[in-house]
């Protein structure tokens, strides 16, 4: 009977153990990365990477109710160019929900700026599917 020693067992297994102990890690920290996200000021739509307007929507956002749209680039907040979500949340951040121009480039090129009070992100939309 060839019976392998409980070291090469336990190697065998170490690549699995290590994809759970960083799912459970994920799970873990997940509600407080959603905490700190739901209090930053929110301009009432989301961003891609390269801060293009994406599909997804909600009631009462102010940016989309304002005309924003799929396809919208933002490329400017409070005055200040913004190429990142960070540089966009820290700008919110700072401004509070006090109300701030954002500046757009539309599919066509065309650029656009909007006066946009940002709000609370609505509780009910971190809980919806």
């Amino acid at each position: 009977m060839d019976v392998k020693p409980a070291r090469s067992r336990w190697i065998t297994q170490f690549p699995i153990l290590v994809a759970v102990s960083a799912a459970i890690i994920m799970l873990v920290l997940t509600p407080f990365w959603a905490v700190r996200w739901y209090r930053t000021p929110f301009l009432g739509m989301l961003l891609e990477p390269n801060n293009v307007v994406n599909t997804i929507d909600g009631d009462n956002w102010p940016a989309l109710e304002q005309g924003v749209k799929f396809k919208d680039r933002l490329v400017a907040l409070g005055g200040n160019t913004v190429s990142s979500a960070d540089q966009v949340a820290n700008i919110l951040t700072q401004n509070g929900y006090r109300p701030i121009q954002a500046s757009f480039v539309n599919a066509a090129g065309e650029q656009f700026t909007l006066e946009i009070t940002p709000i609370k992100f609505p509780f009910t939309e971190i809980l919806s599917p």
